[in-house]
């Protein structure tokens, strides 16, 4: 999911340091008031050279190549469509284009279904940035398409192959979110315990958020502000319950197991806007982090 989720099948990536017994740590979230950039042992700088030294190569004439079949759906865009003031036309609804690429036609739609209520502001800001959703039968075929190589990508210099059910591509022309029907084995995506399939292009569009705001996480004090007040309203029960979701294999350890929080923006932005893409952590963030949604969801409308 994103560019950085590469990082997590590479051992090569820093740990972050564990916190004294009885707190969480989530290192990045002091702010040093020099516009608003982290004071994290890693700077934004060093963080956006990572994200580009990952980054796609620039796919601008593989993608006029390609046969696109272009479609929304028409439920969900009728349903959502409002009136104009003053007219009995509809006002069409700012959606983002959604592209499918050999996906089955049911899936592509429930992918679409799933971005279609996207908050107009977003959808407009992502749109005005060229960004859309493409869906693929799996990495395999992004690679064909986009003459990649991510199933058998480098990672600061070890193969890793990028199998995960959906990415964001910052550095192609078009910028675009990727949403895969089946892992590079084969697996579908559908069968991922505790995965939302119509909810991935919206965790995408929560990385694509964040990455045209200089990486929200270290950039917006009002997120890290909402953040840092659900930690410290966590009773001692929810802490310790916390703690052990947070290591290797628990359930929230990908979000806010390592230093950069960008998993956990982007999860937070889905689930605040409507749909996340992974069950069992969107009920955590529900539970846990009130004030962060809150203020993504009033902040994107």
């Amino acid at each position: 999911m994103a560019i950085q989720e590469a990082q997590r099948h590479t051992d090569q990536v820093e740990k972050p340091k564990a916190a004294p017994e009885g707190q969480l740590d989530f290192p990045g979230y002091k702010i040093d008031g020099k516009n608003g950039a982290s004071a994290s042992d890693s700077n934004p700088g060093q963080a956006n050279k990572a994200h580009e030294k990952l980054g796609f190569p620039s796919t601008d004439e593989n993608l006029k190549t390609l046969q696109m079949a272009q479609f929304q759906s028409k439920d969900i865009k009728d349903a959502l469509d409002k009136p104009a003031a003053g007219s009995d036309q509809p006002k069409p609804r700012v959606m983002l284009d959604v592209f499918n690429y050999g996906a089955s036609p049911g899936y592509a739609q429930d992918v679409a279904n799933g971005i279609a209520s996207l908050p107009e502001k977003v959808a407009q800001e992502l749109k005005d940035k060229g960004i859309r959703v493409d869906v693929f039968k799996d990495i395999h075929a992004y690679d064909r398409a986009m003459g990649t190589n991510k199933a058998g990508q480098k990672v600061f210099g070890k193969s890793t192959a990028l199998d995960a059910p959906a990415l964001f591509d910052s550095g192609a022309k078009p910028p675009h979110i990727a949403v895969f029907e089946n892992l590079g084995d084969g697996t579908p995506v559908k069968s991922i315990a505790n995965t939302d399939h119509a909810g991935l292009a919206r965790h995408e569009a929560g990385h694509a958020y964040s990455y045209l705001r200089g990486f929200a996480t270290m950039r917006d004090p009002k997120f890290q502000a909402a953040m840092g007040k659900d930690v410290d309203n966590l009773t001692p029960a929810q802490t310790k319950q916390l703690m052990q979701e947070v290591k290797p294999g628990g359930p929230m350890a990908y979000y806010l197991g390592q230093p950069n929080k960008e998993e956990f923006y982007a999860e937070a932005f889905a689930v605040a806007t409507g749909r996340g893409s992974d069950k069992r952590a969107g009920a955590r963030l529900k539970e846990l982090f009130p004030n962060t949604l809150n203020y993504l969801r009033d902040s994107t409308k």
